[in-house]
């Protein structure tokens, strides 16, 4: 162990440096938080800090009209894996982006789609000026959200006739 190992954060480093050891755990690391947290140092550089209000949720609500159905919506699955995880169904067909079915509109929120999704169906003719449509089969959301189900589709609670009362937003 060198002096260096010893040095406290922001000391003898320059204001703001990480002392050597815990530079070495960041390269190993995945975040830096991780490595601060390895070494049980302080991270004095605000830049490279995590606080709990900076670090996003770990689930979003989304809202599907016109059932006003609310379902919790974790940031590593899609809104139409999260409603057949709770137990709901809607129309969906390739889940790859491509054929359209799933396609609602987005009210309220933002979303993302990991892999690519064909444009021409998420603004497919029907779209109106100004509307933005999505594809919950690839969706996933960056924000609380409100969807709108298109007027052919509809949300089937399957739960419901084994004694789930629905869910339903006031």
């Amino acid at each position: 162990m060198t002096d260096d190992d010893l040095t406290p954060h922001g000391e003898g480093t320059g204001q703001g440096a990480l002392h050597p050891r815990c530079t070495q755990q960041l390269r190993g690391s995945s975040s830096a938080g991780r490595a601060m947290q390895q070494c049980g140092g302080t991270m004095t550089d605000p830049s490279l800090a995590h606080t709990s209000d900076s670090l996003p949720p770990r689930e979003y609500q989304v809202t599907v009209l016109p059932n006003g159905i609310r379902i919790s919506v974790g940031t590593d699955e899609s809104i139409v894996d999260a409603l057949r995880r709770q137990g709901y169904r809607s129309r969906y067909k390739c889940r790859r982006g491509g054929c359209g079915a799933c396609r609602a509109t987005l009210v309220d929120g933002h979303v993302v789609y990991r892999t690519p999704v064909s444009e021409s169906v998420v603004d497919g003719p029907d779209r109106e000026p100004g509307q933005q449509k999505c594809l919950p089969c690839r969706a996933f959301p960056q924000s609380d959200v409100t969807i709108e189900l298109g007027e052919r589709d509809r949300l089937v609670d399957v739960l419901a006739g084994f004694g789930r009362s629905r869910q339903r937003s006031t």
